[in-house]
């Protein structure tokens, strides 16, 4: 058991996660992003969109100076457009995260449990996951 096992179960962590899940799907059918006429209601789609935003937030990090920082603490960050406190590379990264959010949400996945059981699961695993790189 890791020491932070009691945040990880915690009700309100769970119904933070699952309340921006519920919020960005509904979003997302109003806006149109599961209009079946369109072709966006494939689970596919859904998964070329977040394909789309992990190319935008690669593209995002080669503009930036420092690439172990890429949040707004850098000096001469690259800022959004449409959020400008944060950097484009933050923005992008939120992007992916509300994506598979809304696609989980949709698709009555049990993202809060699987992320929990990964959790658990990854600090049993080996240094690098007994992968060699390089």
């Amino acid at each position: 058991m890791h020491q932070n096992d009691g945040i990880l179960r915690s009700l309100t962590a769970r119904a933070v996660i699952e309340a921006i899940m519920e919020r960005q799907n509904d979003m997302a059918h109003r806006k149109g992003f599961w209009d079946e006429d369109h072709g966006h209601h494939t689970n596919g789609s859904k998964l070329n969109l977040i394909h789309a935003e992990v190319s935008e937030v690669t593209e995002a990090c080669r503009h930036v100076d420092d690439p172990s920082d890429l949040g707004s603490t850098v000096v001469n960050f690259d800022p959004s457009e449409k959020i400008p406190d944060f950097t484009h590379t933050e923005e992008e990264l939120a992007d992916i995260i509300l994506r598979t959010m809304c696609l989980a949400h949709e698709r009555r996945c049990r993202l809060w449990e699987a992320i929990v059981a990964k959790l658990n699961y990854n600090e049993t695993r080996e240094y690098m996951h007994g992968k060699k790189i390089g």
